[in-house]
C-alpha cells in the first residue's frame, strides 16, 4: 500500500540567473529570469516583476537561505526587500551566459549594420547599398565585434576598413549656412578648401541684403571646422540631412545611356560625324525595335508551356528574333550609308568618318575598345556590357569578351539539349 506524499513548502526556482553583490562583507543575492537583467539595465524591461522570480534577499539563492533582516539594515540602511533587490539589480555582478553573449553580440551586430548601410553609400551612383551586401562586406573583411564599445563607434571604425577594400564611402552631409553678407566670399573660398559642394547659390534671409543662406554638402568629418567657421563669422548653421543618399532604383538602361552620351559628346567634339551618326541610330532603332517586338512575340507564344520546354523554347524565339533584329540593322545601316541623303554624305566629306580617338569602355576593360563609334554605341547596349554593369555595383571584376561568349554558348548547348530531351 502506497503512502500519502504530504506537500512540500517549497517553490523551485529554475531557470535562475543570479545577481550578486558584496556589502559590508556580507553576501546578498537575488534570483532572476535569465535574458532579463540586460534587459532592465539597457531599460529594455520596466516591470521588475517580469525581472525578479521572488522579491526576496538571500544570502544564498542555491541552499534558498534568506538574508537576515538586521544584516539588510547594516548594509543597504533599510529592510526593504524591493529597494534592496532594485540596488542589487543595478549594482550586482551577474554573470551572462553563452546563449545571452551571443545573442548580445548578434543584436550588436545588428545595430552596427544598418548605421552602416545608413551612413554609406556607392561613390559612383551615390546610392547605398542594400543590407545584405553590407553584410557580405563585413564577413569578408572577418570584422569581430567589441561588446564593450558602442555601436556607433564601431559602425564609423567599419566604414573605414570597407572603404580600403570595397568601393564605398561615407555619405556626405548636407547643410544649410546662414551668415553676414560681408563674410560670403571668404566662407565660400573656405568651403571650397574644405572640398564642399555648393547646392544652391547665396540667396537673402528674409529678403534683407545683410545675410545671406546658402546650401552646401560637405564630409562628416569637417563638420567641426564648418561649426567654428560659423561661429568665427557670427552666423549659424542647420543640419538638412545627416546622410545624403540617393532615392530610388538604380536602373542598368540609365547608366548605359549616360555612358553613351558621354563618349558620343567626347566624339563629336573630337571630329564631327553628327549627321551620319544620326543616320546610324534610325537604322540601329528600328533594328532594336524589331527584336523587341520579336522577344515579346516569341514570349506570347512560348508563355502557354510551362516547365524547361517553355524556357528552351524561349530561348530559341529569342535568338531568331535577335538574328533578324541584326539582319535589319544591317539593311537600314546599309541604306542609310549608300542612299541616305546628302547630309549624311556631307557629313562624312567633311570630317564624320570613325577618324577620332579609339573609344574604351571603361567598364568592360582593355578588350572593348572600338575605332568605329557605331560599335561603341552598339557595345553599350549589348548584353556583355549590362552583365559587367551588374558586376561593377556588386563590386566584381568585368568579364571579358571570350569569357562571356564561352558562358553564353554554354548556356545556348543547355537550352538545346533540354529541348532534345522534352523532345
Amino acid at each position: 500500500m502506497s503512502t500519502y506524499k504530504q506537500p512540500i513548502g517549497q517553490k523551485r526556482l529554475t531557470n535562475i540567473a543570479v545577481v550578486r553583490l558584496k556589502k559590508c562583507g556580507m553576501r546578498f543575492e537575488i534570483a532572476c529570469y535569465k535574458n532579463k537583467v540586460v534587459s532592465w539595465r539597457t531599460r529594455v524591461e520596466k516591470d521588475l516583476d517580469e525581472v525578479l522570480q521572488s522579491q526576496t534577499v538571500f544570502s544564498n539563492v542555491g541552499k534558498g537561505t534568506l538574508a537576515k533582516s538586521k544584516d539588510l539594515v547594516a548594509a543597504f540602511g533599510t529592510d526593504d526587500q524591493e529597494k534592496v533587490c532594485l540596488e542589487i539589480l543595478e549594482k550586482g555582478e551577474y554573470q551572462v551566459s553563452d546563449k545571452e553573449r551571443e545573442m548580445q553580440a548578434s543584436s550588436l551586430l545588428r545595430d552596427i549594420t544598418c548605421l552602416v548601410t545608413e551612413r554609406t553609400v556607392n561613390p559612383e551612383t551615390h546610392r547605398p547599398y542594400p543590407v545584405g551586401i553590407v553584410e557580405k562586406f563585413i564577413r569578408d573583411i572577418h570584422f569581430s565585434v567589441d561588446p564593450n564599445r558602442s555601436s556607433k563607434q564601431q559602425a564609423l571604425d567599419l566604414i573605414r576598413q570597407l572603404a580600403q577594400r570595397f568601393p564605398i564611402a561615407r555619405a556626405r552631409m548636407e547643410l544649410r549656412l546662414v551668415l553676414p553678407s560681408a563674410a560670403l566670399p571668404s566662407v565660400q573660398a573656405e568651403l571650397q578648401q574644405m572640398g564642399a559642394l555648393m547646392r544652391s547659390q547665396a540667396q537673402p534671409v528674409d529678403n534683407t541684403p545683410a545675410q545671406v543662406s546658402l546650401v552646401c554638402q560637405i564630409e562628416p568629418g569637417r563638420f567641426r571646422e564648418v561649426d567654428s567657421l560659423m561661429q568665427r563669422v557670427r552666423g549659424r548653421l542647420e543640419v538638412r540631412a545627416a546622410a545624403v543618399q540617393q532615392e530610388g532604383d538604380l536602373s542598368f538602361d540609365s547608366l548605359d545611356e549616360s555612358e553613351a552620351t558621354v563618349a558620343g559628346t567626347a566624339m563629336t567634339a573630337h571630329g564631327g560625324g553628327a549627321a551620319a551618326g544620326t543616320a546610324e541610330d534610325r537604322g540601329g532603332q528600328a533594328g532594336r525595335d524589331q527584336a523587341e517586338r520579336g522577344v515579346e512575340a516569341g514570349g506570347r507564344r512560348g508563355g502557354g508551356a510551362g516547365g524547361a520546354g517553355g524556357v528552351a523554347r524561349d530561348a530559341e524565339l529569342q535568338a531568331e528574333a535577335a538574328a533578324r533584329a541584326l539582319r535589319q540593322v544591317s539593311v537600314v545601316d546599309g541604306a542609310a550609308t549608300a542612299g541616305g541623303g546628302g547630309t549624311a554624305a556631307a557629313a562624312t566629306r567633311g570630317g564624320g568618318k570613325a577618324s577620332g580617338r579609339p573609344q574604351r569602355c571603361s567598364t568592360c576593360g582593355d578588350g572593348a575598345t572600338f575605332d568605329d563609334p557605331r560599335l561603341f554605341r552598339e557595345h553599350m547596349k549589348s548584353d556583355w556590357h549590362k552583365h559587367n554593369m551588374r558586376r561593377k555595383v556588386r563590386g566584381m571584376p568585368p568579364v571579358s569578351a571570350d569569357e562571356w561568349e564561352a558562358d553564353t554558348s554554354l548556356l545556348a548547348d543547355e537550352a538545346h539539349d533540354l529541348h532534345e530531351y522534352e523532345k
